[in-house]
C-alpha cells in the first residue's frame, strides 16, 4: 500500500491549529487514561505488572487543566487529577493545596460532577482536609460555601447531598472519617 506524498505533508503555518495549553494537557491526560487505565497515576501503577512510565502526570498538566476554560473534562482526567492530589507527599502537597481547592471549586461550579466523581472528590477532601484547614482555611471556607450552595439546589441528587454532608460532618469532627465514607 503506497502512501501519497500529499498525505505525508504537514500543515502549512497558516493552516496550523492553535491548541491552548489547557486543552493540550486534557488531550494528553485523556490519551494517558485511555492507554493505561485510571489506576495508573503519577507514575505509580496499582497493577504491579504494568511498568510503563509513559503516564506520569506533571504539575504543568494539572495546572493547565485547572486554568483552562473548557468544560469538557473527561471523568478519567478528573480521576487522574484527584489521585494526583491524593498521592502527593508532604513536601509537594504543601505547594499544591491551594490548587486542589481551586480544582474542587472549578468542578462544582461548572457542574461537571457525576456522582462517582463527587464521591472521589469528597474522599480526597476528607483525606487532606486537616492539612487544608491548617494552611488554607479561608480558601477551604469558600470551597465549603460552594458545596453548601450545591447542596441547597433543588435538582441536586440525594447521593450528592449525602456526599456533601459527609465533608461538612468531617470538618465538624476535625477531619476524622465519618460513618458515610
Amino acid at each position: 500500500m503506497e502512501v501519497s506524498k500529499k498525505s505525508r505533508r504537514g500543515r502549512r503555518p497558516e493552516q496550523a491549529i492553535y491548541i491552548t495549553p489547557g486543552r493540550r494537557s486534557m488531550i494528553n491526560l485523556n490519551t494517558q487514561a485511555s492507554h493505561s487505565g485510571v489506576g495508573y497515576v503519577t507514575g505509580i501503577s496499582t497493577d504491579s505488572s504494568n511498568t510503563d512510565n509513559g503516564s506520569i502526570i506533571t504539575l504543568d498538566d494539572v495546572m493547565n487543566v485547572i486554568n483552562s476554560k473548557d468544560d469538557n473534562i473527561s471523568e478519567d482526567v478528573i480521576v487522574k487529577i484527584l489521585n494526583f492530589f491524593r498521592n502527593l507527599d508532604d513536601s509537594q502537597g504543601k505547594a499544591m493545596e491551594a490548587s486542589l481547592i481551586k480544582f474542587s471549586v472549578l468542578l462544582i461550579e461548572r457542574e461537571i460532577l457525576s456522582p462517582s466523581i463527587m464521591e472521589k472528590l469528597v474522599v480526597t477532601l476528607i483525606l487532606v482536609g486537616r492539612k487544608l484547614e491548617q494552611d488554607h482555611s479561608k480558601e477551604l471556607d469558600s470551597l465549603l460555601a460552594v458545596m453548601r450552595d450545591e447542596f441547597i439546589k433543588k435538582d441536586t441528587s440525594p447521593e450528592t447531598r449525602r456526599q456533601i454532608m459527609s465533608v461538612i460532618e468531617s470538618r465538624a469532627r476535625n477531619w476524622g472519617m465519618t460513618r458515610h465514607v
